[in-house]
């Protein structure tokens, strides 16, 4: 019942210079970071918990490995879940393929290695991993809910899938993972949108206009009496 004319969406800004593309063929090391691999690595980053929804992830990544043996899949975060989608990876044959990497601080870096970024929460607001991974030239693969909409644009710079479809997912992951060439356009397209729409200069913009605006209103509504 509130008035859209004095609603105003203001959408999170990512830090870019720290999320970054990685450069090709660069390689950095980090004292507490997995091996770099020549394999295709897919990852997601969130709380081990129901409403992130890994299980989803995991099982349509063991569909994938009966079609690809140079696939991996890191799991970035803690949580309640993890006994319960470790025991998931195992019942699949996936567990030798699945890394639980925990809780981590320095998931930039993490980001800058993988090729694939998948996000299969229930529910969303606007994804502040999903930007991260887009700033750092990922494609990402997400499901359609809540904000991510607004975030990923779909057959552009990722894709997005139905709520809790498996095969729309593992179809999806296929694809980005037999082709190269649409991982790089897609994560350059996403990296492009983060600067020119949800970089941090891009928010402070947002709202220093509203400030602005705000400010000149009621100078107007002074200026009046």
């Amino acid at each position: 019942g509130f008035p859209k004319n004095k609603i105003l969406a203001l959408p999170n800004g990512v830090d870019a210079h720290r999320f970054y593309q990685r450069k090709s063929g660069g390689t950095t090391t980090h004292h507490n970071r997995p091996p770099i691999t020549k394999n295709i690595l897919i990852g997601t980053v969130g709380r081990l918990e129901p409403v992130k929804n890994q299980a989803l992830l995991i099982r349509s990544f063991a569909d994938l490995l009966r079609r690809f043996s140079h696939i991996k899949l890191w799991i970035v975060g803690g949580g309640a879940l993890r006994e319960r989608l470790e025991t998931l990876a195992g019942s699949l044959g996936a567990l030798d393929d699945v890394v639980f990497l925990g809780k981590r601080d320095d998931v930039p870096e993490l980001l800058q290695q993988m090729d694939i970024f998948v996000l299969p929460s229930i529910s969303e607001g606007m994804s502040n991993t999903i930007l991260e991974a887009m700033s750092c030239g990922l494609p990402v693969i997400a499901c359609h809910v809540g904000g991510n909409p607004e975030l990923v644009k779909d057959g552009v710079t990722g894709f997005l899938v139905p709520l809790e479809d498996q095969a729309a997912m593992s179809a999806a992951l296929a694809h980005l993972v037999e082709n190269e060439q649409k991982r790089k356009l897609m994560g350059a397209s996403a990296r492009k949108r983060i600067e020119n729409q949800f970089s941090l200069t891009a928010m402070v913009n947002r709202y220093e206009q509203l400030y602005i605006k705000l400010c000149q209103k009621k100078c107007r509504q002074i200026n009046t009496f």
